[in-house]
């Protein structure tokens, strides 16, 4: 071939390549303006940050850039835009990222025209010099869970209410009778005193039996107190088990005797347990409350409750058995469940041993129903120990 159709030839295949070129970098921006345009069409925000805390691209719809615009942010420290305290949470975690090679998560708010929204940011590494950060707003997400939050408060508030409930009904008596007892001796130290000469032995004893009376009365109104408030935030700190299960079976008194119900408590002296005194005085409440409510549903003849409480090796042991008919087998696993009950509609909510059992497993322990064929349903409550002392 002769040297001027070389030429020729080179020449064609030089247009060709340059045409190839040029319709691959059309295509090549053809490609990458339709990439970015489908990311700033989503609500997500997308920003790569370099190793120094600098924006070196975003990915956002304009109305998603929240504050700056894509080209007022690119070259500028993430710190100058959202402050040294959350630039300097987001600078380690695009560290972390590029380092490790492993995914990193953040949460934070920011309050954005009067109006608080939370984010979630995931950091992913591109290379060893920039991290990929995808931003949603989760603040919807955030509402929902604090709305469902509210509701699960809102519905142990009413379960703890309506244990309470329960007994109350004997409260009025509980507190009528030593009322009673009260006033008699008032009136019996009046006129004790209207005569002559004074009979201090009288005195003495009659304003002992309304010191005595008053403690009564006392006593059942801090147990009401007690237990009405919802101890949810109340710190971990010793519980003496003996004045605590005493306490709860105190305040069940006038209803326990209104349905012949005999109780038979056991606890060794200063035996106790870390938790919230309120949560584990309700836990038991609910039990009690179960126990009497299944005998008496069952019309049992005879009816007791056990409480023992037993200081072992391993831990702390509170047993509360009854003699009421026991819960059948196929019923056993749905027992702990939320919104499970066996009593008739309108009569319970089915939350009383679900919450029991989130507030034991709260404190470090355990509590299952356990086989007994001798008696009725036998809860066994497993706690850490605290310490145990002879007072």
């Amino acid at each position: 071939m002769m040297m001027g159709e070389w030429h020729f030839v080179f020449g064609v295949l030089s247009i060709g390549l340059g045409v190839v070129s040029l319709i691959y970098f059309l295509n090549y921006h053809r490609m990458l303006r339709s990439f970015r345009l489908t990311l700033e069409s989503t609500s997500d925000i997308i920003f790569v940050v370099d190793l120094q805390g600098r924006y070196v691209d975003v990915f956002a719809s304009q109305e998603n850039l929240l504050v700056y615009s894509r080209e007022r942010l690119i070259g500028r420290k993430i710190s100058d835009v959202v402050g040294p305290e959350l630039g300097s949470k987001v600078n380690f975690h695009v560290q972390q990222a590029v380092e490790t090679g492993r995914r990193q998560v953040l949460e934070y708010s920011l309050t954005l025209q009067n109006e608080k929204k939370h984010f979630e940011a995931t950091f992913e590494r591109r290379d060893s010099r920039v991290a990929v950060v995808m931003i949603r707003d989760v603040s919807g997400k955030v509402e929902l869970t604090k709305q469902i939050e509210e509701e699960r408060l809102r519905r142990i508030e009413s379960v703890r209410l309506a244990s309470l409930g329960q007994v109350a009904g004997g409260i009025a008596h509980e507190i009528n009778t030593p009322l009673a007892v009260i006033l008699a001796n008032a009136q019996q130290l009046r006129r004790t005193l209207q005569n002559e000469p004074l009979d201090r032995e009288r005195i003495e004893k009659n304003a002992e039996r309304i010191e005595l009376t008053s403690q009564r009365i006392a006593k059942i109104i801090s147990g009401m107190r007690t237990l009405a408030r919802d101890g949810v935030k109340d710190p971990m700190e010793p519980c003496d088990l003996a004045f605590l299960v005493q306490g709860v079976l105190d305040l069940c008194a006038e209803r326990l005797a209104s349905k012949n119900v005999h109780v038979s408590f056991e606890c060794p002296r200063g035996t106790q347990i870390n938790g919230r005194f309120v949560q584990l005085s309700q836990v038991l409440l609910n039990l009690v409350n179960n126990a009497v409510d299944a005998m008496d549903e069952a019309a049992i003849a005879h009816k007791q409750i056990w409480v023992e409480v037993r200081s072992l090796d391993s831990g702390i042991e509170i047993s509360i058995v009854d003699s009421g008919p026991g819960v059948p087998n196929e019923l056993r696993g749905q027992l702990f469940k939320p919104f499970f009950t066996t009593k008739p509609v309108g009569k319970g909510s089915g939350l009383g041993l679900s919450m029991s059992a989130s507030w034991v497993k709260d404190h470090g322990g355990t509590i299952e129903l356990v086989d007994d064929e001798a008696r009725g349903a036998h809860f066994l409550l497993r706690f850490p120990t605290a310490h145990s002392s002879e007072v």
